[in-house]
């Protein structure tokens, strides 16, 4: 005599309310013993295993014969239920003996919604604010949350921009990784002109030393943390509009705040701690706020840019001032005289023309 059994599952009663099943772990999970002699139809709806030949099988009791992998929709339940009627979760013998399957109850699986939120805000020294923005936000970002598990429309990752506050908030499930990442491109030459290349300038010279770190992570151009000359020279490029970025350069750098809040004090030969412009969170299960970021424009040595979203890229600064000076000379009537000009500026602008 020959047995066969079928097990059917439904989800949410086989209707699409934003549950998703991962298909290939869950076909992936039949027991060995039984591999062999089995087949599955998986879909968002149910899970359908045939099992062929028991007779020939050797099972033990109990086993698990598979594990559905699936997801719900942030604030919602999945009903999980047996499967009615002829066919349905029932053993069948040829020839001819039917013999239904005891059954449990159905299972209903919760998947509450929780929030991963923070800001994006300049560095908080006083600075230039962004046009539009509250309280040295950065506007205008776009912010992606990755996850591991990814199981469309149920799980997966999501884009937004952040608004003129400079927050941003994700709704998500518990008990999964997330990772959030910003990140920002536009309008480059925002608030950089010769002053800034004046400020690395001094400070190499050891003038006039920056300040603050987020002005070494500003000026530090090719991306090495630390200040060089060559740094000095990528800026003036940038102002005169022949900067080519080197590979990883993008106008806008994002520091976590935990990570920002612990480099050290500035001093002549600073290097600035390696970052990650991540943050990352493990088997969330709770809401997760005050996620933030530091954001930092590129070669913006003097925190003066403003037009932080739009722009072509063009320079975004003001001209600077110099003093043409003549000194006095004595002369007589019909005499040719050669006439000394001298230029007098605080900075080197022949440098940047």
């Amino acid at each position: 005599m020959s047995y066969y059994f079928n097990v059917s599952v439904d989800i949410n009663q086989n209707l699409s309310q934003g549950q998703c099943v991962r298909e290939d772990e869950t076909a992936a999970s039949i027991h060995p013993a039984i591999a062999a002699a089995s087949s599955m139809l998986v879909s968002s709806g149910s899970v359908v295993l045939y099992i062929n030949n028991l007779e020939n099988l050797n099972l033990e009791d109990p086993m698990v014969l598979f594990t559905i992998h699936f997801a719900g929709s942030p604030g919602t339940d999945v009903l999980l239920d047996w499967r009615m009627g002829a066919g349905a979760n029932q053993l069948i013998s040829i020839p001819g003996n039917v013999d239904d399957a005891a059954l449990s109850e159905p299972l209903v699986v919760s998947f509450p919604s929780y929030t991963i939120s923070g800001t994006i805000i300049k560095p908080p020294f006083t600075q230039s604010n962004c046009d539009g923005a509250i309280d040295g936000a950065v506007p205008g970002v776009e912010v992606s949350l990755t996850t591991g598990f990814w199981c469309a429309p149920a799980q997966t990752g999501q884009i937004q921009i952040n608004g003129s506050d400079g927050s941003y908030a994700f709704e998500v499930n518990r008990y999964f990784d997330y990772g959030i990442f910003p990140y920002k491109t536009d309008n480059p030459g925002c608030g950089v002109n010769s002053l800034d290349y004046y400020m690395v300038y001094q400070h190499l010279l050891g003038n006039n030393l920056l300040d603050y770190p987020w002005q070494f992570v500003a000026a530090d151009m090719n991306l090495d943390r630390i200040l060089t000359p060559g740094d000095a020279a990528l800026i003036k490029q940038l102002v005169n509009g022949t900067f080519v970025p080197p590979d990883g350069w993008e106008s806008w750098t994002f520091i976590p705040v935990k990570d920002y809040s612990f480099f050290p004090d500035v001093g002549p030969d600073y290097m600035y701690p390696t970052y990650e412009e991540a943050i990352y969170i493990n088997d969330l299960n709770s809401d997760y706020p005050n996620q933030d970021f530091v954001g930092i424009k590129r070669a913006d040595v003097d925190g003066s840019c403003s037009a932080c979203t739009g722009g072509d890229g063009q320079m975004n600064g003001e001209g600077v001032l110099a003093m043409l000076k003549i000194s006095d000379l004595s002369m007589e009537a019909g005499e040719i005289l050669r006439l000394p000009v001298f230029l007098e500026s605080p900075m080197p602008v022949g440098a940047c023309a």
